[in-house]
Formats: C-alpha cells, structure tokens, sequence
C-alpha cells in the first residue's frame, strides 16, 4: 500500500473511531467488516454507522479509499437516503445493528 493512502486510511479510521468509539468495544465481526470484508458487505457498514449516527460522507469516503465500486457508493448513498425516508426496512426487513453510543 502507497504511503498516501495508507495515511488516508489511518485518518479515516481515526474517524471513525472518534464518531463510533473504539473499535476495541466494536464487535468483531464488525471491526473485521471495515478491514476485510467491506466490498461485500456494504449494507452491514450501513447499518452499523447509520445506527450509531456516523456521517455518511465518512463512511463514503472510507469506502473510497478501499476501491469500493461506484456502484457500491451509490448504493450505499441511496441505502442512506432510504434510511432518512424511513423506507429502507420494507426492503431489507431482516437488517439489524449494534448500537455502539446509546
């Protein structure tokens, strides 16, 4: 990995740590999600941070910096907008979340 991107990286996820809290207190399969398994698993990163009120340009911008699809970014884009709607359970009735905050 090119040093830029690997400061990019180490500043996001600073970030998200600071929005989120410690990845230490974040379940596992949640922390290996951001680091591992995130093209693939991009509705569970949704649900998480919607959850605990991360901004979503902060998740966009920590999908960029994995090479997540376009396509994966706008998905992601419109599962935020669903989620403001309030709609975003009719298709996804099964999705749940940890809530990290409250």
């Amino acid at each position: 990995m090119e040093p830029q991107r690997a400061r990019l990286i180490s500043n996001l996820w600073s970030i998200l740590e600071d929005n989120l809290g410690p990845s230490k207190k974040w379940p596992k399969s949640i922390r290996s999600l951001f680091w591992e398994n995130l093209c693939t698993e991009l509705l569970f990163a949704f649900a998480f941070a919607y959850t605990n009120g991360l901004n979503p340009e902060i998740l966009i911008e920590w999908c960029e910096a994995w090479s997540v699809s376009e396509i994966g970014i706008n998905h992601l884009r419109s599962l935020f907008r669903l989620a403001d709607e309030g709609t975003v359970h009719r298709l996804y009735p099964e999705l749940y979340s940890y809530d990290m905050i409250n």
